[in-house]
């Protein structure tokens, strides 16, 4: 019930889902699925479809996977990327405690901490005057938290995650994530999962460190 369509490698929006290459990926067949832009109940509908169809398919995953989630911030000002940024930054090893030990700290090099770019990592956010300027702070996109595909998408781009074909994962990450976009938008800089987490959420991630204990 969900449209989807085999591509050539390619970072184009699209109107439907798309499987295609990606090289980063090890071991046999490896792909990557691309939804289009989802809203509301009816995207995570989709989503929920697209892992049935994967999981009756047989898709697995490995370490090598990953999960990208872009979340819309065209209503987003300077301020608001700071708050973010530094958000996240002040949380990165509280993220870090529900993903596996593959995605935590610099294990990863397609999604490294945003504090590894050396000390001062606040003082040059602050100092930015432009998203811009934010951005090249960064001189990338290959972490936890990626800036750059605002000028491309009007996005934030987490990419922490670990690769899933498991729905609950994706909900609660998709929630997570979002929660804390409209955290700072609204509200400013946290350094606390209580001050953006409802108590659902708040269980889910006591429960997944838990179970991630290394």
């Amino acid at each position: 019930g969900v449209e989807v369509q085999g591509e050539d490698y390619n970072h184009n929006t699209r109107n439907h889902w798309k499987i295609v290459s990606d090289s980063s990926i090890q071991g046999g067949n490896g792909n990557e699925i691309v939804s289009p832009v989802l809203t509301g109940l009816d995207g995570i509908e989709q989503v929920k479809k697209v892992c049935i169809a994967l999981n009756r398919a047989g898709a697995k995953v490995n370490k090598s996977c990953g999960f990208h989630l872009h979340l819309g911030v065209q209503d987003y000002q300077i301020n608001d990327f700071k708050n973010l940024v530094n958000s996240f930054a002040h949380l990165e090893k509280e993220f870090d405690k529900i993903q596996p030990e593959s995605r935590r700290g610099n294990n990863n090099s397609y999604c490294k901490n945003l504090t590894s770019i050396g000390r001062n990592l606040t003082e040059k956010i602050n100092a930015s005057n432009s998203i811009t300027e934010l951005v090249n702070v960064f001189g990338g996109r290959y972490f936890k938290l990626n800036l750059q595909s605002f000028n491309r998408y009007g996005t934030v781009e987490f990419r922490h995650h670990s690769g899933t074909t498991t729905f609950s994962k994706i909900k609660n990450w998709i929630l997570i994530c979002s929660r804390l976009v409209d955290y700072a938008k609204q509200n400013g800089i946290t350094n606390n999962f209580n001050a953006f987490l409802n108590e659902s959420l708040l269980d889910y991630t006591a429960d997944r460190a838990i179970d991630l204990v290394a």
